[in-house]
């Protein structure tokens, strides 16, 4: 994932792109778990680019699509990154 790779090396901008194209791709084909995941990086990234409302909006949107999905090991990781980087 260039997207996770970027972001590893603090190219937070260039994973950003990598996001909106990744997102782009999800909603053509109706993939709402994918969805969440995109969130979760993309607002990981806003919190590095000092981006905290849309670090928020994007932690928030991620929640509800693992919710939807029951995915109870992304929540729980989402949940500590919220309250890491104090997004409440």
């Amino acid at each position: 994932n260039l997207s996770l790779l970027s972001y590893q090396l603090e190219n937070f901008k260039e994973s950003t792109h990598y996001i909106e194209e990744a997102k782009s791709i999800c909603f053509q084909n109706e993939s709402s778990y994918l969805i969440g995941e995109i969130h979760f990086q993309y607002g990981l990234n806003q919190v590095h680019l000092k981006n905290l409302d849309i670090a928020r909006k994007n932690m928030q949107i991620a929640n509800f699509h693992f919710e939807q999905y029951n995915q109870d090991k992304h929540l729980l990781y989402v949940c500590e990154t919220i309250d890491k980087y104090k997004l409440k």
